[in-house]
């Protein structure tokens, strides 16, 4: 399915367009400037700072590939695909007050969009790299624990490669 030209410049212009509402949580919340603060929605009145203190660090991520096939392959056409992650880490020393009790990490990972690879292209090695199928699952649950020293530590469960290496 080839989205038309017009829907695929209507869409960056709305992509390109939100961007100038990002600096609008800093403004509120009185930071001077969005590239400056550690997170791009800020402390949340407080509340973030408060659950990391509590042993609870919750993180986010988005991240959207268009790709364009303009000559060559089996047609010409624009693909979108995205990735939203979310996930929580536990301090087991700050929840359970138990010295070097580790940590649990939790990671889901929803993907959404259209493979250029398949549709536009007809080669085997993927184009877009956070292309996967349409699908929201597990991406780690794990434990970690420091050994002997925050040098060396031991993590099990189960974890896909790409949220450990290559990040």
């Amino acid at each position: 399915m080839s989205l038309p030209l017009r829907t695929v410049l209507a869409c960056s212009l709305c992509s390109g367009l939100s961007l100038c509402f990002l600096p609008l949580p800093c403004a509120l919340a009185g930071t001077s400037s969005l590239m400056t603060q550690p997170t791009l929605t800020g402390n949340w009145g407080g509340q973030r700072q408060k659950l990391e203190e509590q042993g609870i660090k919750l993180t986010g991520d988005y991240t959207s590939e268009t790709l364009s096939n303009l000559n060559g392959g089996i047609k010409r056409g624009t693909r979108y695909a995205q990735q939203i992650r979310l996930g929580a880490q536990f301090d087991l020393s700050k929840l359970l007050d138990i010295p070097d009790a580790g940590r649990v990490q939790v990671l889901v990972n929803d993907r959404r969009g259209h493979s250029a690879t398949e549709d536009l292209i007809g080669n085997r090695l993927s184009a877009q790299e956070i292309y996967g199928g349409e699908y929201t699952r597990l991406t780690e649950l794990s434990y970690q624990r420091n050994l002997f020293s925050p040098d060396l530590s031991a993590k099990v469960g189960y974890m896909v490669m790409g949220t450990e290496f290559c990040t």
